[in-house]
């Protein structure tokens, strides 16, 4: 569901009451709140919700669970620009998952930690990170996906001052990107006359930078082509083109372009031999300069700020930690003791054996009373287990609960008039584009319900498998009829023919029974 309808996911969660969720529940909620707010593009801001998820299933035994929580921990942390700490993150998440198959996720873990190196220079790091990034975009067949991987790669390389290497797996980018897609070409174009730029092959990255102004639909990225355009005529000594484009780019938005481009034009400027024209960009070159300054300053003043709360969260997070440890280690002494008194009493037996009988039964009664306790102990362990398995169950069901009430109110927008017929009789019309519809909703809903279906029982055809859908959507017999144009008989007969000799179900419930436990 986050990852097909993730906006919808976000409205579902914000209507959940977090004091009414138990530990567990809660933990899980404040993860899935984190993805649901990372897929929507939100700002991760603070890290208080991922920390919870963190501490909780930290010390549990589902490694894929505790690796989608430190990946998210990481892509927090990134957010809050604690590279380092968010460097950590993924490199733990990569290791949680180094027997897995979940190659999306292991995807998305190098993809960003490359990004990471990136922005901190650590080029060969980067390549190293994207490289196994593009390997895990390869066995999803995702082209989108290895797309990003190898322009990452590219910027790598331009880093590294390998500009033909850049331009080699650009044009690797360049033969997956459909042609549709004129915003990723332009930029693309953009990026590959940079590098022609670098290698003073002008004529080529004029071209190429050409090639991505004629068809950058955007305004504001259209002013970065420019900047390039000029870099390419004053590297040509065509200082009359230059300043016209350095000029345009003075309008930009983006601070650091503005503030270049009025540090190129009084560069251009002293070089005519126009001293007043290059004091009067220089002025605002430095004026723009310090507001940048001034910017890097708060934004180092909130770093710092989000590195001391993330100490605070992992202090605390060590502070629980230890806490439990020591609760242990005081149940492990307890135990010691009650054993050594056990052994003790036993060794006071034997050795006073011939002892009155009431010494005996005096004894008899305290080891008595020792086993009573020890089973008072084992009952509430099993008794602590039992509630443990319990409110995993109930958070199962509660996570059923709010699958299938997703699932209702989506059908009930998507098709109103299946739930307008219910009870009543005629012919409903079911186009290809509603067939299409619902079995996307049924499997957004349900895990890849009409997937896991077809694997599950490979007798069933097409048909059939739309006729399940239906049924998981609890239809009445009604509806089914007017889907159909068939009687509630013949309905229920296809449903007992199905179950029977296609699925071969046998123990005793029924096809709608069945469908809505699968």
């Amino acid at each position: 569901m986050l990852d097909q309808y993730p906006d919808s996911a976000l409205i579902f969660l914000n209507k959940i009451t977090p004091k009414d969720l138990s530990t567990g529940e809660y933990a899980r909620y404040c993860l899935l709140m984190t993805q649901a707010r990372d897929k929507n593009g939100l700002p991760l801001t603070s890290d208080s919700l991922i920390s919870v998820a963190v501490e909780y299933f930290n010390d549990k035994k589902d490694l894929d669970t505790k690796a989608k929580t430190y990946f998210y921990a990481g892509r927090v942390n990134q957010d809050m620009q604690n590279a380092k700490q968010a460097m950590e993150y993924f490199l733990k998440a990569a290791d949680f998952l180094e027997d897995s198959k979940d190659y999306k996720l292991k995807y998305l873990i190098y993809y960003y930690l490359g990004d990471l190196y990136l922005n901190e220079g650590l080029f060969d790091s980067a390549l190293k990170s994207n490289r196994q990034a593009f390997y895990y975009s390869q066995l999803l067949n995702n082209k989108g996906y290895m797309a990003y991987a190898l322009r990452s790669i590219a910027f790598a390389y331009s880093g590294k001052k390998e500009h033909r290497n850049a331009l080699k797996y650009y044009f690797k980018v360049l033969n997956i990107l459909p042609k549709s897609d004129v915003s990723a070409l332009a930029i693309l174009f953009n990026e590959m006359g940079i590098q022609y730029n670098h290698l003073k092959d002008y004529s080529l990255a004029l071209k190429t930078v050409n090639k991505a102004i004629s068809i950058n639909q955007d305004s504001a990225k259209l002013l970065y082509n420019y900047f390039v355009k000029a870099e390419i005529y004053s590297n040509t000594h065509q200082y009359d083109s230059a300043s016209y484009f350095y000029n345009k780019t003075t309008h930009s938005l983006d601070l650091y372009t503005k503030t270049e481009s009025y540090n190129k034009l009084s560069k251009l400027e002293r070089n005519r031999g126009d001293i007043n024209k290059a004091l009067f960009y220089n002025d605002s070159y430095l004026n723009y300069r310090d507001s940048i300054e001034s910017k890097l300053h708060a934004d180092m003043i909130i770093k710092m700020q989000n590195i001391y709360q993330h100490k605070k969260s992992v202090e605390k997070i060590q502070y629980l930690t230890l806490e439990k440890n020591q609760q242990k280690m005081v149940l492990y002494l307890i135990s010691a003791i009650s054993l050594g008194i056990l052994s003790l009493l036993a060794s006071i037996l034997l050795l006073y054996r011939s002892r009155k009988e009431r010494q005996t039964r005096e004894l008899e009664l305290v080891v008595q009373k020792e086993k009573e306790e020890s089973q008072i102990a084992k009952a509430r362990l099993q008794e602590s287990e039992l509630v443990r398995i319990r409110k995993e169950k109930e958070l199962l069901e509660k996570e059923m609960e709010l699958r299938t009430d997703f699932f209702s109110r989506l059908n009930n927008i998507t098709f109103p008039f299946l739930s307008v017929q219910e009870g009543k009789e005629g012919y409903i019309r079911l186009t290809q584009e509603d067939w299409e519809a619902i079995v996307k909703n049924t499997d957004a809903a349900f895990d890849h319900f009409s997937v896991r279906l077809a694997k599950s029982f490979p007798e069933l055809k097409r048909d059939e498998i739309l006729f399940c859908c239906l049924i998981k959507m609890k239809l009445g017999l009604n509806t089914l009829s007017s889907v159909y144009n068939l009687t509630k008989d013949a309905i229920s007969k296809r449903k007992e023919r199905i179950k029977k000799n296609k699925m071969r179900i046998e123990d005793g419930r029924s096809l709608d029974q069945f469908l809505a436990d699968f």
